[in-house]
């Protein structure tokens, strides 16, 4: 299984590990909400990235459940800056302060668990 990527001892199909990046997964919990995770927004913000629009990085997996993983992630910092409920983006309070982590590479690291409560709203909230 040399060159796959393991989150919680599960081979993710179709995704290979590149030489000199990392990993990064976490989830969102949605049990006290209407609002459902479709797309988590995470981005490198040293050494700075330029992104079109909010998506974040492309390569981010987000299942039904809330949980997401993003592979082949080059090293830097990175926040995890909010989630798109559809087409509603979903801003985290103080993501640059409280939701950064560390990439380097070969590693895996937990972006951490973020809790989703409140109903979708027009806009943001």
């Amino acid at each position: 299984m040399a060159g796959r990527m393991l989150v919680s001892g599960v081979a993710l199909a179709g995704d290979n590990a590149e030489p000199g990046t990392g990993l990064a997964f976490g989830s969102f919990d949605t049990t006290d909400s209407d609002v459902g995770v479709t797309h988590v927004v995470l981005m490198r913000i040293k050494p700075a990235k330029m992104y079109m629009g909010s998506s974040g990085e492309k390569k981010t997996v987000t299942f039904q459940n809330g949980e997401f993983y993003s592979a082949n992630l080059a090293p830097g910092t990175y926040a995890v800056m909010g989630f798109f409920s559809r087409d509603v983006f979903f801003a985290l309070e103080k993501s640059l302060r409280m939701n950064t982590l560390q990439i380097e590479p070969g590693r895996v690291t937990c972006a951490g668990s973020y809790q989703s409560k409140g109903t979708n709203q027009r806009g943001r909230r």
